[in-house]
């Protein structure tokens, strides 16, 4: 690759983030609000947006909620996985056994395979921690005999959920202390 071809990569790249940070910040920006801040044209940052879309690099855009606004509390779960299984094999088995994904689609906001002391995390609404509990047993009922631990947390207070500050944070923390 020759030096102005680097240049031109450098520059798209740099465009790119610059893009999606902004979309980072505020997702409902409109093309020609992100153009303005970060000096682009409308239509360069609606390319930009588009290819990034197209290539499954941006996922989708959601709204964040006060989980109290569906009558829900927001629910963490940490699971360890047993030593002697296949973990690429069960990432394999979970991601297209639709069991995962349909209960993802209806109840969990985030799954994520880790990697340190817990291998999976999901998060989720529930109204309260009995139903919280039925939720986890039906998603996993399939998943069970790899489980060696399994965690159910309520979120008490949230900093920032999807890289928003939460509004409230300060009526939270008054409520819980």
């Amino acid at each position: 690759m020759n030096e102005n071809n680097q240049k031109i990569l450098k520059t798209e790249i740099s465009h790119e983030k610059a893009v999606i940070k902004a979309l980072l910040n505020n997702a409902r920006k409109s093309s020609i609000t992100i153009a303005k801040e970060i000096g682009l044209t409308r239509q360069t940052v609606s390319k930009i947006i588009n290819k990034l879309e197209k290539d499954g690099r941006i996922w989708g855009y959601a709204t964040v909620i006060e989980p109290e606004l569906l009558g829900n509390h927001f629910y963490l779960v940490l699971l360890k996985f047993k030593e002697d299984i296949d973990k690429g094999e069960l990432m394999k088995n979970i991601s297209t056994s639709g069991t995962l994904i349909q209960f993802t689609e209806e109840y969990f906001r985030y799954s994520s395979y880790l990697h340190g002391k817990f291998d999976f995390m999901t998060s989720f609404y529930a109204p309260n921690i009995i139903e919280a509990e039925k939720k986890v047993n039906k998603m996993l009922r399939p998943f069970r005999k790899y489980i060696s631990e399994l965690y159910i947390h309520q979120v008490l207070i949230t900093f920032r959920r999807m890289g928003i500050i939460n509004p409230n944070i300060t009526k939270e923390i008054n409520e819980h202390f």
